[in-house]
């Protein structure tokens, strides 16, 4: 052996160290095989001795720490013991974590100690367990924190190991239920702590508790880190359990490792729980990290294909190998997991055949010889079947042609999706005019009509059908008149707590944009239906132009009235997350004048009657009397000027949900404003037939007479 090993100095610094933290100290400090099994077998014959915590307290408090009595011992971890305790002062049980006694001379140990109490203890989450106290009695150090009552995760995924072959396929799927709900809740305490800027850095199932009460609860944060500081890069940075421990986590890889990290690991928690495996496994601890590093775990589906196809994509998404193709934070995961159980399409989709292609040759790199050449032939393959498939399901064609004449090298048209995977993504398409073939759906279309000046506007497709011809306004119009705020964007989570679907809390990220001030007027309609023919609304045609009104919102217009609008002065509708963040700045309030104390418009249960009945004398007649003019109502504005967010009319919205069903937000003139605040969705359908109708010629009407609309326009358009 090499004569300046110090074998007690590693057994010392050995014995603080738990798990994958121990392995990788002992790699770089054994220099030689036998160093190593010497180590070990130390290490080994310490564990298996019989002394027990009390028995090695000092004589002088056997049993009790302070005020709390010991009743019994709950388990141990490589930090320390854990007991089920009373408390004397309080009358309430609680849990007692006592630094291990081996530990208690080793300031390391003890800063880690400390760091779990004062991380826990910034933590307000109902699923995350609480730490009341940290303390020292006679050189022991304990914290204290509340007693859940309730199985481990761990020994409830080894139950489920036990008797799954006995379920039949109702009881499975109640057990993938289950999952997705223990996952859910998990990722909203992740979610709260690195809102709180720490990671955990440690989930996995023994660190979750099934409360009998209260359902899943998160604890030990004993290893859980500040995001703000640097994390350390020597061989002891590696804590955690190797199976649930991210990549970046295994290789200790220079830089900081950020909330990405924890989604990892809770999706390989919930990879344990739907396949009742661990993704990745190993004969040793390198094994298992290079497992982790390296390869690709089986499909789910691939175990058990009753696994729903969407838990398997949420699963996979939260296990990327890379930190930029996964969830971007735990709200994200929570939010996919949430739609899956009410039964609404999630968001992540399953990975592309390039991410696949991409991971196939991380995993085989050895051939990459070979892969390069048989991916090119491959490449060759899926390009040419991708152009048939495409010319195949591209079967409306869309005309776009611009006002102004510009020199041919200047007006590029870009066009992105709003629906389905590549949504928000900008492609090049070329030089107005261009003929386009698309397949059903929403989309933006942004042209660059001169060097700083671009032209935008939505494009609702239904479904295949004759030509649509889109006429993109001059680059000078009225855009420039019209009053608007900024909005940073940026990411954020609307919705409200509590509530399902599309009113419940969902995380999003925008760029920024501009909304305008207030909603459009009769006036400014009627000047956009004089310059183009375009018809006038319903009710003008009936009772005609309301001139005594002219500066009241117009309302009686359909989704395409209002784009259409929109493309005349050169703006479009907001998005429906656009339209909320808005409203909503700078403190996620539901209502635009917040908590403030304003007296609202006269309303009554009548009133509220009349205006929703189909009569439109009725309406119209409602509409006159409550409505203002859009530049009023400044004691309901929002702090940043917005007008009429929730006591004028309810607003179109660009966002079109499956099922081509329109949002519009906000409250109108005959809805209570506690009732729908700046958080709720209603929606209309996009060409009047009713989706919950067997018959086909059922219809309801696609305009009403409380909703309006107000114009937005992106803040820049990235033309690379």
């Amino acid at each position: 052996m090499s004569g300046d090993w110090d074998e007690k100095t590693v057994f010392l610094r050995a014995l603080e160290l738990d798990g994958i933290a121990r392995a990788a100290y002992l790699d770089a400090a054994c220099k030689e095989p036998a160093q190593r099994q010497r180590i070990e077998e130390l290490l080994w014959h310490h564990a298996r001795a019989p002394d027990e915590f009390l028995e090695a307290a000092p004589p002088a408090m056997p049993g009790q720490i302070d005020e709390f009595r010991i009743l019994k011992r709950l388990g141990e971890g490589g930090m320390g013991v854990v007991y089920l305790a009373e408390d004397l002062m309080l009358g309430r049980k609680v849990a007692l974590k006592v630094l291990a006694s081996h530990l208690i001379g080793s300031e390391r140990a003890l800063g880690r100690f400390r760091d779990e109490a004062r991380n826990a203890a910034v933590l307000r989450h109902p699923a995350i367990v609480p730490v009341f106290r940290f303390g020292q009695s006679n050189g022991m150090s304990y914290l204290v924190s509340e007693f859940v009552d309730g199985q481990t995760l761990a020994e409830v995924i080894a139950e489920q190991q036990r008797q799954h072959r006995q379920f039949d396929t109702q009881e499975r799927r109640d057990w993938y239920r289950r999952a997705a709900e223990i996952a859910l809740t998990i990722a909203e305490a992740l979610e709260a702590a690195h809102r709180a800027q720490i990671l955990h850095r440690d989930v996995k199932p023994s660190n979750i508790i099934i409360d009998r009460d209260r359902g899943p609860r998160l604890t030990d944060f004993g290893i859980a880190k500040r995001m703000a500081r640097e994390v350390d890069h020597d061989h002891t940075t590696m804590i955690g359990s190797c199976h649930y421990m991210s990549p970046e986590q295994a290789q200790a890889e220079q830089g900081p490792i950020d909330r990405r990290s924890d989604i990892f690991s809770l999706g390989v928690v919930l990879y344990e729980m739907l396949g009742l495996r661990r993704p990745f496994e190993g004969r040793s601890v390198p094994a298992v990290l290079r497992a982790v590093t390296e390869c690709s775990p089986p499909r789910l589906r691939g175990l058990d294909r009753r696994i729903p196809s969407e838990l398997e994509v949420v699963c996979q998404h939260c296990i990327e190998r890379r930190p930029q193709d996964r969830y971007p934070t735990a709200a994200h995961v929570a939010a996919d997991l949430r739609c899956f159980l009410e039964g609404e399409p999630i968001l992540a989709q399953p990975p592309s055949v390039w991410r696949r292609l991409r991971s196939t040759i991380h995993h085989h790199r050895r051939y990459l010889p070979v892969i390069v050449g048989l991916t090119g032939a491959l490449l060759i393959g899926l390009l040419w079947y991708q152009r048939v498939a495409f010319e195949r399901r591209a079967q409306c064609e869309i005309r776009v042609t611009c006002d102004t004449a510009v020199d041919a090298s200047t007006p590029l048209l870009l066009i992105a999706p709003l629906d389905g995977p590549k949504r928000g993504t900008f492609e090049t398409v070329g030089a107005l005019p261009q003929t386009l073939h698309l397949s059903s759906g929403l989309y933006r279309l942004s042209a660059w009509l001169a060097p700083d000046v671009f032209s935008e506007t939505s494009l609702f497709v239904p479904r295949p059908g004759a030509p649509i011809e889109v006429r993109l306004p001059a680059p000078a119009t009225w855009a420039e008149s019209v009053d608007t705020v900024y909005v940073l964007g940026g990411s954020a989570v609307l919705g409200a707590t509590g509530r399902t679907g599309w009113d419940g809390p969902r995380p999003t990220t925008l760029a920024p944009f501009y909304i305008a001030i207030k909603e459009v007027s009769n006036r400014d309609y009627k000047r956009f239906v004089d310059r183009t023919g375009y018809p006038p609304p319903a009710f003008w045609r009936e009772f005609g132009y309301p001139e005594d009104h002219a500066d009241h919102p117009v309302v009686g217009v359909s989704w395409p009235d209002a784009v259409a609008y929109c493309r005349f002065v050169n703006m479009r509708l907001p998005t429906v997350d656009e339209w909320e963040q808005a409203m909503r700045e700078p403190d996620a309030r539901l209502r635009p004048w917040g908590e403030a104390d304003v007296p609202l418009p006269p309303l009554s249960q009548e009133t509220i009657t009349r205006a929703q009945r189909a009569n439109l004398a009725v309406n119209y007649s409602e509409y006159l009397a409550h409505t203002i003019a859009t530049d009023a109502g400044q004691q309901w504005a929002t702090p940043s000027g917005l007008l009429n967010g929730s006591t004028n009319v309810s607003e179109w919205t660009e966002t079109i949900l499956p099922g081509e069903r329109v949002v519009f937000k906000g409250a109108a003139f005959c809805h209570d404003p506690s009732e729908f605040d700046l958080a709720s969705n209603r929606m209309l359908p996009f060409d009047g037939r009713d989706p919950t109708a067997e018959a086909s010629d059922k219809w309801i009407p696609t305009w009403s007479m409380n909703v309006g609309f107000r114009c937005a326009r992106s803040a820049v358009i990235n033309k690379e």
